[in-house]
Order: C-alpha cells, then structure tokens, then sequence
C-alpha cells in the first residue's frame, strides 16, 4: 500500500502543475501560441526520455530510482514556483517534470510487484489506476490551489504534495519483499480418497 499511495502521491504533485499549464504558460511565464506547442512537444519527449532511462534506474535499484526521482521532481516544482516568470527556466523545469515523473514509473512498477508477495499478477494492475486516481486528485488540488491564491498556487500545491512524496519514497525504500506464500499441497492420500 505504502507503493500506491506513493504512485498517487507522484502523479498528483505532476497533475496539480500540468493541468493548468497552458493559463501558466501565457499568465506567468508570458509563452503563448506556437511556443506553447513546442513547450508541451518538449514535455512529451521528455516523458518517453525519462521511462527509458526510469527503467535503467528500476533495474539496478528502484527503491533508490524513486526516492531520486521524488526528490527531483519536488525541487523542479520548487523551482518553478520561484522562477516561472523567466521562459527559459519554465521550459527547463517542465522537461524536468516530464524525465522524473514518468522516470519513476517502471520503478513504481516494479516495486509494486516485488513486495506483492503471491498476488504480483493482480499487483500488476495497481499502480495505473493509483496513477488516475493522482491525476484526479492533483486536478483537483491545483484548482483548489488557483482558487485561493493564483496559478502560480497550482505549482506550489504540486511541490507540497512531491515533498510529502520524498517522505513517502524514504520511508518505502525500507520495504523489503516477502517470500511468496508457499502453495498448500494436499497430502497424496487425501487426494486418492477424493
């Protein structure tokens, strides 16, 4: 569980900056028509960038993989708070976003698997509806966050919810798989009587 809520935790800290990013973009940072289309073009290629590389890191040590990628996705959401008004910086943080942010996805993965004990198949399926649950709640958050105090709110909300996402990535590296359960065989003869 403590992978889930972590898989949700990520992808609500991403969602309360991403769904609102094009108003943040022409707001703040002041990009706006075909540079937007370049900015999220960037973001894109950033995300299929950081699975490949995410599941180079997921292979050798997904429990670290992840407390990294939190750490760097709270510090390019911090940053991006601070500094969004300069493009420059906007574009770097949100590549950033995109390369830790998917980055941690095969680790996400593949931590959920290794500490589903017997049940890895059903585990398998966990982590991509915990991550819709996270775009939902980061949704919802950003907007929450706008609501009170602007659109540069919906970055900070993203940045509080990826530093409790740290906390949540260094207390979960302490799992450690469990043995599968062992499969009951019925002794021989119960199984000649029947």
């Amino acid at each position: 569980l403590a992978m889930l809520a972590l898989c949700c935790l990520v992808f609500a800290g991403v969602q309360s900056a991403l769904t609102y990013l094009v108003p943040y973009l022409g707001e703040i940072t002041r990009i706006s028509g075909p540079t937007v289309v370049g900015v999220l073009f960037a973001f894109g290629v950033a995300t299929t960038v950081g699975s490949a590389a995410g599941a180079r890191f997921a292979d050798a040590h997904a429990a670290r993989a992840l407390v990294g990628g939190t750490v760097g996705l709270t510090a390019v959401l911090v940053t991006m708070y601070l500094f969004g008004g300069h493009a420059v910086v906007a574009v770097l943080t949100i590549v950033g976003m995109g390369l830790f942010a998917m980055g941690m996805a095969p680790a996400l993965q593949s931590r959920v698997m290794s500490l589903a004990g017997p049940g890895p198949a059903l585990a398998a399926s966990l982590p991509a509806s915990t991550a819709n649950a996270g775009d939902s709640v980061g949704a919802l958050l950003g907007g929450v966050a706008i609501s009170h105090a602007g659109l540069a709110a919906a970055v900070l909300a993203g940045a509080v919810v990826a530093a409790t996402a740290v906390a949540v990535a260094i207390a979960a590296s302490r799992l450690r798989p469990t043995a599968p359960a062992a499969e009951v065989i019925p002794p021989t003869t119960e199984l000649i009587a029947a």
